[in-house]
């Protein structure tokens, strides 16, 4: 097996999880095709040896076939979707995961919609997409939730148009946000959980400094004084 390269079962795995992480393309060590109603074959052919290790023959060291097949149906990024299942813990959501289509169903661990008509899937549009900030517009038609598929944390924070938005895990690891129907501007923004523990670290050092200060140097009321005079006879 070469090093980075997947094995040719792997093509066999459930569909779902590999289009909701985006995977578009896979490379296997080998020009023998694959039977797979997910993938299709677009290229083979060889890879060349780039180095020779120190005391190996290098007649040894012959071309490398490959086979580069893409993936069917990827689903975009980011998208919105009402039908749920509820995961109770993350073990149950790795089970679930590996049933469900994603294009049918979205696992959170809270559902705020439970009955009423729900958005069926559609992809929404990325407008900013950084490590620390996205921007998303999407348009739903009933309740649903915007899904991100990047990593979720703790740090991360949503306003949907302007008002603050509980940002939740969904799919195990990726960003959800409960949206009402209606055009809605979603944006992600992280916080280090750290940072407000240190910011409030900080309020209270000045404070503390400040009042020594004021302590230090506030003038005294008429008629005390340190030199008073204790020293005279």
């Amino acid at each position: 097996e070469l090093p980075g390269y997947a094995m040719n079962e792997k093509l066999s795995y459930s569909p779902g999880p590999l289009s909701l992480m985006g995977v578009r393309y896979a490379v296997l060590p080998s020009d023998e095709p694959v039977a797979s109603e997910h993938w299709k074959l677009v290229d083979t052919g060889e890879i060349e040896p780039r180095v020779t290790l120190r005391g190996a023959d290098a007649t040894t060291n012959t071309p490398q076939p490959y086979s580069l097949y893409e993936f069917a149906s990827p689903m975009p990024r980011a998208f919105v979707i009402g039908h749920t299942e509820i995961a109770y813990s993350g073990e149950a959501m790795i089970g679930q995961l590996s049933q469900i289509d994603p294009r049918e169903v979205v696992i959170v661990v809270e559902d705020p919609w439970p009955e009423g008509d729900q958005q069926d899937f559609q992809p929404a549009e990325i407008v900013e997409l950084s490590p620390t900030r996205a921007v998303i517009n999407a348009e739903l038609d009933a309740n649903g939730f915007l899904v991100l598929a990047e990593n979720y944390a703790k740090g991360w924070k949503a306003t949907v148009n302007g008002k603050p938005a509980k940002v939740v895990p969904v799919y195990i690891g990726f960003r959800g946000v409960a949206l009402s129907p209606g055009k809605h501007r979603v944006e992600f923004h992280y916080e280090p959980p750290l940072c407000n523990v240190g910011l409030i670290l900080t309020a209270i050092s000045l404070a503390v400094v400040g009042l020594l200060l004021w302590n230090e140097f506030r003038p005294l009321p008429a008629g005390d004084s340190s030199d008073d005079g204790a020293g005279d006879g």
